[in-house]
């Protein structure tokens, strides 16, 4: 490894993952930090992958907060507002790039489909989409030891291959 290369934190992604794979499907949106949704949805808010991380206690324990709604929400670390994929560099050790192709909005991350998905990926499918990228990150980096989300990975690899075939 280089000395410029940044070593991720790979247990706090793992507990990110876990934290996420705990929300509801239709309170994941990755097109906003945090918004109010139906009161059906429990708490009724509606957040992307970071704005999730910035309400969880074990995040905010390590500076990370969701502060506000709609477009004038944002994401603090330790104080000070930052960009998702600043938050997310940050808070994970990881390269700005890999930040974004975890948390950007549907549609502009390197593990989504190509095109202009991003503009047709139903609200349904959000979380599916953030809880994807962070199989093929963790995956592709050998990290994955549970063996249902490993199988998940392998099987989203294969149909990957299969599509560009």
């Amino acid at each position: 490894m280089n000395m410029t290369e940044k070593t991720p934190n790979w247990e706090l992604l793992k507990d990110a993952y876990a934290i996420l794979d705990g929300i509801p499907e239709r309170a994941i949106y990755l097109d906003c930090i945090r918004k109010r949704g139906p009161r059906s949805q429990g708490c009724g808010a509606i957040a992307c992958g970071i704005g999730w991380l910035g309400m969880h206690p074990k995040f905010q324990a390590l500076g990370v907060k969701t502060v506000g709604e709609g477009y004038r929400s944002r994401v603090e670390v330790n104080g000070t507002r930052e960009d998702y994929v600043d938050a997310a560099a940050a808070l994970f050790n990881i390269e700005k790039t890999n930040g974004k192709n975890l948390f950007s909005s549907a549609g502009n991350s390197d593990y989504d489909p190509a095109g202009d998905w991003g503009w047709h990926c139903p609200a349904d499918q959000h979380k599916e989409v953030l809880l994807r990228r962070f199989r093929h990150f963790l995956g592709d980096a050998g990290q994955i030891t549970n063996p249902v989300i490993l199988a998940q990975y392998e099987q989203e690899k294969k149909e990957q291959r299969n599509d560009q075939a």
